[in-house]
């Protein structure tokens, strides 16, 4: 299977300063905290690189500095640390998604993330 590149970054973004399409909201604050707790109750605490219960961050399969969105698809669970580490690389497998989805969750795997605290 060839692995799919993302040679164009996304621009910086002036408030922010750092790399995200442009009708993306900037990475931070409550956003950021409630994708965390969606991503969690969607796919565990596990996180999807050393396996390790735990995590405390959100992982982008491909990352925002290279198009990436914000949609449960496009996101796991991971330590800190473990994201970190990876860097702004575009994974090459994709990590499993989870076993069973309640149809709440089953629907959100397609859309981004409400932001409106509902």
């Amino acid at each position: 299977m060839p692995e799919t590149t993302y040679a164009v970054l996304a621009p910086v973004c002036a408030r922010c300063t750092r790399r995200h399409l442009v009708g993306l909201p900037c990475w931070g604050g409550r956003m950021v905290r409630r994708h965390l707790l969606a991503v969690l109750a969607a796919y565990g605490d596990e996180c999807c690189h050393c396996h390790r219960p735990g995590c405390n961050s959100v992982e982008h399969i491909v990352p925002r500095s290279r198009g990436g969105l914000d949609t449960l698809a496009n996101t796991r669970p991971a330590h800190r640390v473990c994201n970190q580490e990876r860097g702004v690389r575009v994974m090459t497998t994709t990590p499993p998604a989870a076993a069973t989805h309640s149809p709440r969750v089953a629907s959100l795997l397609t859309s981004p993330v409400s932001l409106d605290g509902a």
